[in-house]
């Protein structure tokens, strides 16, 4: 796996699956290119082969159903570069190999080792709800809600979290949390508006459209209880 840092958690949160014993090619790359790592460009599948094998026009092979329909694409792509793996990993274990220190010639290889291994150890945590799981939501700190606003957070993370396990999909899956947020910034009051601020025709939403804005309007006549909460937000993020 190329570049494995999140697949690892996904594929546990989406699939169960465990990975072991992998060799993370991108991890090889962060190796050699520390100091420009930030720029993708430099850790992508594409630069590395151009990097180890010197061949533009092996580079252009590979990826050549990189445009090309989705599902044609991930089979094809899957097919022909694992067909070349094997091939990748001899180079890169022969440059990590040439390297290094003469006294100790197999440090680069044991680092990019290591960190593959560090990956694989990652362990995908599934999201507990508690009534004060709202204040963990990813850009919440920089929303500016008032309470009213926060109440309608904290309402409809509890009603797609029901959702979520109901369904058994991530909560992110029914509900985003940039959606969610702009939900509550713009508090609508009517399927209608609240419809126009979904725009995409997701099947949970559509479905719910009704009990999402009477979600809205109760956490409304809450707002008063949030407004600490609002408040102490405000002041941690200055």
């Amino acid at each position: 796996m190329h570049g494995a840092d999140r697949d690892i958690i996904w594929l546990q949160r989406d699939f169960g699956i465990y990975v072991c014993n992998m060799f993370d090619p991108g991890q090889y790359l962060l190796k050699h290119f520390c100091d420009v790592a930030a720029n993708k460009e430099y850790v992508s599948f594409a630069h590395m082969t151009q990097h180890i094998t010197c061949n533009l026009h092996f580079v252009l092979f590979i990826n050549r159903y990189q445009n090309v329909d989705r599902q044609l694409r991930l089979l094809t792509d899957m097919l022909e570069k694992t067909h070349y793996l094997l091939y990748i990993y001899d180079l890169m274990k022969k440059e990590l190999l040439s390297s290094t220190d003469p006294n100790c010639p197999e440090a680069f290889l044991v680092e990019v080792y290591q960190r593959s291994y560090d990956l694989c150890m990652q362990l995908y945590q599934k999201e507990i709800l508690t009534k004060n799981s709202y204040l963990n939501i990813y850009g919440l700190y920089d929303a500016d809600l008032n309470g009213q606003q926060l109440a309608i957070v904290a309402g409809l993370c509890e009603w797609r979290d029901v959702i979520a396990h109901s369904k058994d999909e991530s909560t992110s899956y029914i509900l985003s949390n940039k959606v969610l947020i702009e939900i509550a910034k713009k508090m609508p009051v009517t399927t209608r508006k609240l419809q126009h601020l979904l725009k995409s025709r997701d099947p949970y939403n559509e479905r719910n459209l009704g009990s999402i804005v009477g979600i809205i309007k109760h956490s409304m006549q809450n707002g008063a209880s949030f407004k600490a909460a609002a408040k102490k937000i405000v002041e941690d993020d200055y």
